[in-house]
């Protein structure tokens, strides 16, 4: 369904002299790749707060991928008679696309 070309996570946070924080990824041969910089904020735990985001987005992108082709198979299982239970009205069918359309932007 998706196809992902980003650095394989799992990402990590350093910060080895302080102030700026780095977001980094071991890749298969242990090289260390820097995947980010997260210079300071208006505060300190502004700054962490984003490099833990940073940090935690191959896992979110991974289940929210999960979480989508999960959902398109319960979808796929039932049939929608025409004028009742219009899946497109459907509030959790909304989000789901909302799902999708983040995840296409994050990996096209």
């Amino acid at each position: 369904m998706f196809e992902t070309t980003h650095t394989p996570g799992p990402f990590f946070t350093t910060c080895p002299h302080g102030g700026t924080i780095y977001v980094e990824a071991r890749l298969r041969d242990s090289t260390i790749q820097e995947v980010a910089v997260v210079g300071p904020t208006e505060t300190p735990e502004q700054q962490q707060a984003n490099a833990k985001l940073f940090a935690a987005a191959p896992e979110l992108l991974k289940s929210a991928m999960e979480v989508c082709e999960a959902w398109g198979k319960f979808i796929d299982s039932f049939d929608y008679a025409p004028g009742v239970g219009d899946v497109a009205e459907n509030i959790e069918f909304q989000e789901m696309m909302r799902l999708r359309i983040a995840i296409n932007a994050a990996t096209q």
